[in-house]
């Protein structure tokens, strides 16, 4: 059961990243290179 739990903390922790990734790519959206790599790391 422990890689239950360990698999649900990697998907939340994988959700939360790409979270903060668009939230990136949002604040920089005239770096157009640090905008779309973000946006693609995210995807």
């Amino acid at each position: 059961m422990k890689l239950d739990l360990a698999l649900r903390e990697l998907h939340r922790a994988e959700n939360s990243l790409a979270g903060d990734l668009l939230k990136v790519a949002d604040r920089h959206k005239v770096d157009h290179e640090v905008y779309h790599v973000a946006r693609d790391l995210a995807r």
